[in-house]
């Protein structure tokens, strides 16, 4: 988890320094980093659902 937890991290900071606003777009390129990671270490797709709460 601390892994994902960079993944994230580091994908909203790279999101933010190109200026993207999109809800679509944040929420399917977390998904994409999330699932690759995932695919790199179990060899299997999972269905990554990411919940991004507006605060």
């Amino acid at each position: 988890m601390k892994e994902i937890k960079r993944i994230v991290r580091n994908t909203l900071e790279n999101l933010e320094d190109n200026n993207v606003k999109e809800w679509v777009t944040i929420k399917s390129t977390v998904k994409d980093k999330i699932r690759d990671y995932l695919y790199q270490k179990n060899k299997r797709n999972p269905m990554v659902l990411p919940i991004i709460i507006d605060a």
